[in-house]
């Protein structure tokens, strides 16, 4: 696992309650199996989180030669 730098907003657009703050965003990849960079599927958890089923998605799509990453962007 690794993190990715994004942003979260919080308020209400052109309001003095609008601020925004850096974040890190926990990313896992899988890379494809022959290597290729030609296809990269992003995949991500609802609001409930990620479950045991993303993993295996993004294990599958490897396996099939396609890249995948999973955002757990609701921590």
């Amino acid at each position: 696992a690794t993190t990715i730098p994004g942003t979260s907003c919080t308020g209400f657009w052109k309001t003095p309650s609008f601020q925004c703050r850096p974040i890190q965003i926990p990313a896992y990849f899988a890379r494809a199996k022959d290597g290729s960079r030609s296809a990269l599927v992003v995949i991500s958890g609802n609001a409930g989180g990620l479950d045991s089923r993303h993993p295996d998605y993004a294990r599958y799509l490897a396996e099939h030669n396609i890249n995948a990453v999973i955002l757990d962007s609701f921590v």
